[in-house]
Protein backbone atom coordinates (compact mmCIF):
# COMPACT_ATOMS: atom_id res chain seq x y z
CA UNK A 1 0.00 0.00 0.00
CA UNK A 2 0.93 3.52 -0.71
CA UNK A 3 1.86 5.87 2.24
CA UNK A 4 -0.81 8.60 2.47
CA UNK A 5 -1.19 11.26 4.56
CA UNK A 6 -4.25 12.99 5.19
CA UNK A 7 -4.57 16.89 5.31
CA UNK A 8 -7.83 16.70 7.64
CA UNK A 9 -6.42 14.48 9.57
CA UNK A 10 -3.53 16.79 10.55
CA UNK A 11 -5.58 19.76 11.03
CA UNK A 12 -7.28 18.58 13.48
CA UNK A 13 -5.38 20.19 16.12
CA UNK A 14 -3.70 23.05 13.83
CA UNK A 15 -3.35 25.68 16.50
CA UNK A 16 -1.51 23.39 18.87
CA UNK A 17 0.28 21.95 15.86
CA UNK A 18 1.23 25.82 14.29
CA UNK A 19 3.09 26.95 17.65
CA UNK A 20 6.35 25.69 16.95
CA UNK A 21 6.56 26.80 13.27
CA UNK A 22 5.59 30.29 14.71
CA UNK A 23 8.27 30.50 17.09
CA UNK A 24 10.64 29.37 14.78
CA UNK A 25 9.91 31.93 12.54
CA UNK A 26 9.83 35.17 15.00
CA UNK A 27 13.44 34.43 15.19
CA UNK A 28 13.98 34.60 11.86
CA UNK A 29 15.68 37.77 10.13
CA UNK A 30 16.37 37.97 6.57
CA UNK A 31 19.82 39.26 5.82
CA UNK A 32 19.58 39.31 2.05
CA UNK A 33 17.51 39.40 -0.94
CA UNK A 34 16.04 35.90 -2.73
CA UNK A 35 13.14 33.22 -2.65
CA UNK A 36 12.24 31.06 0.34
CA UNK A 37 11.41 27.37 0.43
CA UNK A 38 9.32 25.82 2.41
CA UNK A 39 10.64 21.86 3.12
CA UNK A 40 8.02 19.35 4.25
CA UNK A 41 4.87 21.80 3.72
CA UNK A 42 1.85 19.32 4.94
CA UNK A 43 -1.31 21.51 3.97
CA UNK A 44 0.30 24.80 3.32
CA UNK A 45 -0.79 26.36 6.53
CA UNK A 46 2.49 27.57 7.17
CA UNK A 47 3.51 28.32 4.10
CA UNK A 48 0.85 30.67 4.01
CA UNK A 49 1.85 32.42 7.06
CA UNK A 50 5.66 32.53 5.49
CA UNK A 51 3.76 34.52 2.27
CA UNK A 52 2.70 36.82 4.95
CA UNK A 53 5.26 37.53 6.36
CA UNK A 54 7.25 38.42 3.34
CA UNK A 55 5.05 38.61 0.55
CA UNK A 56 7.16 40.21 -1.96
CA UNK A 57 9.47 37.20 -1.87
CA UNK A 58 9.14 34.41 -4.32
CA UNK A 59 7.92 31.02 -2.03
CA UNK A 60 8.09 27.39 -3.07
CA UNK A 61 5.93 25.08 -0.64
CA UNK A 62 7.84 21.01 -1.20
CA UNK A 63 6.07 18.08 -0.13
CA UNK A 64 6.37 14.21 -0.96
CA UNK A 65 2.80 13.99 -0.37
CA UNK A 66 0.45 14.49 -3.57
CA UNK A 67 -2.52 14.81 -0.99
CA UNK A 68 -1.07 17.54 1.17
CA UNK A 69 0.11 19.35 -2.40
CA UNK A 70 -3.41 19.24 -3.75
CA UNK A 71 -4.69 20.65 -0.27
CA UNK A 72 -2.56 23.59 -0.48
CA UNK A 73 -3.37 24.66 -3.95
CA UNK A 74 -6.95 24.07 -3.25
CA UNK A 75 -7.03 26.18 -0.09
CA UNK A 76 -4.22 28.50 -1.00
CA UNK A 77 -4.56 28.98 -4.82
CA UNK A 78 -4.72 33.04 -5.08
CA UNK A 79 -1.65 33.45 -2.60
CA UNK A 80 0.77 33.58 -5.33
CA UNK A 81 2.66 30.53 -3.60
CA UNK A 82 4.34 28.05 -5.98
CA UNK A 83 3.56 24.01 -4.99
CA UNK A 84 6.12 21.12 -5.72
CA UNK A 85 5.84 17.52 -4.90
CA UNK A 86 9.07 16.42 -4.35
CA UNK A 87 11.01 14.54 -2.14
CA UNK A 88 13.26 16.87 0.37
CA UNK A 89 16.02 13.77 0.09
CA UNK A 90 16.64 14.96 -3.96
CA UNK A 91 15.62 18.20 -3.88
CA UNK A 92 17.74 20.95 -4.80
CA UNK A 93 16.84 24.72 -5.90
CA UNK A 94 17.55 25.71 -9.03
CA UNK A 95 18.46 29.63 -7.72
CA UNK A 96 20.65 30.40 -4.68
CA UNK A 97 17.38 30.75 -1.57
CA UNK A 98 17.41 33.25 0.99
CA UNK A 99 15.51 31.20 3.25
CA UNK A 100 15.69 27.72 3.60
CA UNK A 101 12.88 26.38 6.25
CA UNK A 102 11.60 23.22 7.38
CA UNK A 103 8.98 22.61 10.38
CA UNK A 104 8.37 19.25 11.80
CA UNK A 105 9.64 17.40 8.29
CA UNK A 106 13.21 16.43 8.52
CA UNK A 107 12.89 13.90 11.16
CA UNK A 108 11.64 11.50 8.20
CA UNK A 109 14.89 12.16 6.48
CA UNK A 110 18.07 9.86 7.13
CA UNK A 111 21.47 11.07 7.45
CA UNK A 112 21.32 14.61 8.47
CA UNK A 113 25.19 15.13 8.55
CA UNK A 114 24.26 15.00 4.68
CA UNK A 115 21.34 16.52 4.61
CA UNK A 116 22.28 19.49 6.14
CA UNK A 117 25.60 20.26 4.06
CA UNK A 118 23.54 20.04 1.10
CA UNK A 119 20.28 22.36 2.29
CA UNK A 120 23.49 24.79 2.79
CA UNK A 121 24.41 24.56 -1.00
CA UNK A 122 21.03 25.91 -1.41
CA UNK A 123 21.50 29.24 0.75
CA UNK A 124 22.73 32.49 -0.74
CA UNK A 125 25.84 34.05 1.41
CA UNK A 126 23.89 35.36 4.01
CA UNK A 127 20.84 33.08 3.57
CA UNK A 128 19.53 31.56 6.36
CA UNK A 129 18.46 27.78 7.24
CA UNK A 130 15.83 27.92 9.82
CA UNK A 131 14.62 23.88 10.69
CA UNK A 132 12.05 22.78 13.80
CA UNK A 133 12.08 18.73 14.40
CA UNK A 134 10.13 17.30 16.97
CA UNK A 135 12.38 14.84 19.44
CA UNK A 136 10.08 11.98 20.20
CA UNK A 137 12.88 9.56 21.30
CA UNK A 138 11.31 8.38 25.45
CA UNK A 139 7.61 10.13 25.06
CA UNK A 140 5.01 8.22 25.96
CA UNK A 141 3.01 7.89 22.52
CA UNK A 142 6.29 7.17 20.55
CA UNK A 143 6.96 4.22 23.14
CA UNK A 144 3.44 3.30 22.64
CA UNK A 145 4.27 2.65 18.64
CA UNK A 146 7.07 0.82 19.29
CA UNK A 147 5.74 -1.35 21.44
CA UNK A 148 2.81 -2.30 19.82
CA UNK A 149 4.10 -2.61 16.22
CA UNK A 150 7.10 -4.68 17.84
CA UNK A 151 3.93 -7.32 18.96
CA UNK A 152 4.40 -10.37 16.38
CA UNK A 153 0.97 -9.83 15.31
CA UNK A 154 2.02 -6.34 13.74
CA UNK A 155 5.74 -6.46 12.86
CA UNK A 156 5.06 -8.49 9.98
CA UNK A 157 3.28 -5.75 8.87
CA UNK A 158 5.89 -2.92 9.50
CA UNK A 159 9.28 -4.48 8.77
CA UNK A 160 10.00 -1.57 6.02
CA UNK A 161 8.44 1.23 7.77
CA UNK A 162 10.66 4.17 7.76
CA UNK A 163 11.26 5.52 11.37
CA UNK A 164 11.96 8.49 12.66
CA UNK A 165 15.47 9.85 13.42
CA UNK A 166 16.11 11.12 16.43
CA UNK A 167 20.14 10.02 16.92
CA UNK A 168 21.95 13.41 15.77
CA UNK A 169 22.87 15.61 18.45
CA UNK A 170 23.04 19.18 19.45
CA UNK A 171 26.87 19.10 18.96
CA UNK A 172 26.97 17.17 15.91
CA UNK A 173 24.86 19.71 14.39
CA UNK A 174 27.11 22.55 15.59
CA UNK A 175 30.34 21.12 14.53
CA UNK A 176 28.32 20.23 10.72
CA UNK A 177 27.38 24.20 10.83
CA UNK A 178 29.73 26.13 12.17
CA UNK A 179 32.00 25.79 8.99
CA UNK A 180 29.60 26.59 7.27
CA UNK A 181 27.51 29.43 9.24
CA UNK A 182 27.91 32.31 11.74
CA UNK A 183 24.95 33.58 14.31
CA UNK A 184 24.13 29.55 14.99
CA UNK A 185 21.15 29.16 17.45
CA UNK A 186 20.03 26.07 18.46
CA UNK A 187 17.40 25.35 21.24
CA UNK A 188 14.68 22.59 22.49
CA UNK A 189 11.19 23.46 23.68
CA UNK A 190 9.12 21.48 26.08
CA UNK A 191 5.09 22.29 24.64
CA UNK A 192 2.38 20.17 26.63
CA UNK A 193 -0.84 20.85 24.38
CA UNK A 194 -4.06 20.71 26.56
CA UNK A 195 -6.17 18.63 24.42
CA UNK A 196 -9.69 17.79 24.14
CA UNK A 197 -11.87 14.47 23.15
CA UNK A 198 -11.97 10.93 23.67
CA UNK A 199 -8.46 10.22 22.68
CA UNK A 200 -6.62 12.95 21.73
CA UNK A 201 -3.33 11.67 21.57
CA UNK A 202 -4.09 9.00 19.28
CA UNK A 203 -5.89 11.86 17.06
CA UNK A 204 -2.92 13.76 16.97
CA UNK A 205 -0.36 11.12 16.49
CA UNK A 206 -3.11 9.70 13.70
CA UNK A 207 -1.62 12.28 11.02
CA UNK A 208 2.10 12.05 11.89
CA UNK A 209 4.19 9.45 13.56
CA UNK A 210 0.90 6.60 12.69
CA UNK A 211 0.85 7.07 9.57
CA UNK A 212 3.52 4.81 8.16
CA UNK A 213 2.48 2.33 10.10
CA UNK A 214 -1.81 2.46 9.68
CA UNK A 215 -0.55 3.17 5.50
CA UNK A 216 0.41 -0.94 5.67
CA UNK A 217 -3.14 -1.91 6.80
CA UNK A 218 -6.11 -3.13 5.39
CA UNK A 219 -9.58 -1.47 6.65
CA UNK A 220 -10.27 -3.97 9.37
CA UNK A 221 -6.87 -4.31 10.71
CA UNK A 222 -6.08 -0.68 10.80
CA UNK A 223 -9.05 -0.16 13.12
CA UNK A 224 -7.73 -3.32 15.49
CA UNK A 225 -4.06 -1.23 15.15
CA UNK A 226 -6.15 1.44 16.53
CA UNK A 227 -8.06 0.67 19.43
CA UNK A 228 -5.11 -1.48 20.82
CA UNK A 229 -2.91 2.09 20.62
CA UNK A 230 -5.75 4.11 21.77
CA UNK A 231 -5.85 1.91 25.39
CA UNK A 232 -2.02 2.34 25.37
CA UNK A 233 -1.99 6.01 25.16
CA UNK A 234 -5.32 6.58 27.52
CA UNK A 235 -3.57 4.59 30.05
CA UNK A 236 -0.53 6.69 29.41
CA UNK A 237 -1.67 9.97 29.75
CA UNK A 238 -5.08 10.05 31.57
CA UNK A 239 -7.10 12.62 31.52
CA UNK A 240 -7.67 15.56 33.98
CA UNK A 241 -10.02 16.51 36.29
CA UNK A 242 -11.52 18.26 33.81
CA UNK A 243 -11.31 15.87 30.88
CA UNK A 244 -8.74 17.29 29.11
CA UNK A 245 -5.38 15.84 28.39
CA UNK A 246 -2.18 17.00 28.33
CA UNK A 247 0.33 16.02 25.50
CA UNK A 248 4.55 16.74 26.05
CA UNK A 249 5.76 17.25 23.02
CA UNK A 250 9.96 18.20 22.83
CA UNK A 251 10.92 20.23 19.82
CA UNK A 252 14.74 21.21 18.24
CA UNK A 253 15.24 24.50 16.75
CA UNK A 254 18.01 25.40 14.74
CA UNK A 255 18.74 28.79 13.00
CA UNK A 256 21.86 29.57 10.94
CA UNK A 257 22.86 32.48 8.55
CA UNK A 258 25.49 31.11 5.85
CA UNK A 259 28.39 32.78 5.90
Amino acid sequence: MTQKWKPETYLIYEKDRSRPALDLLSQIDLDTDGGIVDLGCGPGNITKIIKDSWPDRKLTGIDISEEMISEAKKKYQKSNICWEKADITHWTSDEKLALVFSNAALQWIPNHEVLFLKLLKNLKSKGTLGIQVPITKKLYFQEAIHKLSSLPKWAKYFENVKQINNSIKVNQIYQILSSHCKDINIWKTNYYHVLTGNSPVTEWIKGTGLTPYLSLLSRPDKKIFLDEYKQLVNNLYPKQEDKKTILKMKRLFIIARKK
